[in-house]
């Protein structure tokens, strides 16, 4: 089977056993996926859950900042009883999502403002 050219009797030999490589590399490929989202699931459930006291450690809040955002539904916890509790990993990427950019100069508010103008002011006055 290694023949460039196959013969119109070697033909459904050929694709019967590319067949049987496509299903053979199906089932590995499912496997590998398999076993990364079980890896995943592992990882993510054998954190260990933190307090408060750490929560505000790691987002650089006061307790009473980080109790109005869980009563908001704006920070990501888990209260189980009355206790809140948070996963270390999932604040950091809290805080990673809600950067922001700076206030923008002067500069560039002016050339913001006169990009919707189609012409120049009459009275000489420019950004």
């Amino acid at each position: 089977m290694q023949n460039a050219k196959l013969s119109f009797e070697q033909l459904p030999e050929a694709i019967s056993n590319l067949l049987e490589k496509v299903e053979t590399i199906n089932r590995n490929v499912g496997f590998l996926m398999s076993s990364k989202t079980k890896q995943k699931e592992s990882t993510s459930k054998s954190e260990e859950f933190i307090g408060i006291d750490e929560a505000c450690e790691v987002v650089h809040l006061a307790k009473p900042t980080i109790y109005k955002l869980a009563q908001k539904g704006q920070i990501p916890h888990y209260k189980p009883s009355k206790e809140l509790l948070f996963r270390k990993s999932e604040l950091i990427s809290w805080v990673e999502q809600s950067q922001q950019k700076g206030n923008p100069s002067r500069e560039e508010i002016s050339i913001l403002m006169s990009a919707g103008n189609r012409r120049k002011p009459k009275n000489g006055w420019e950004a």
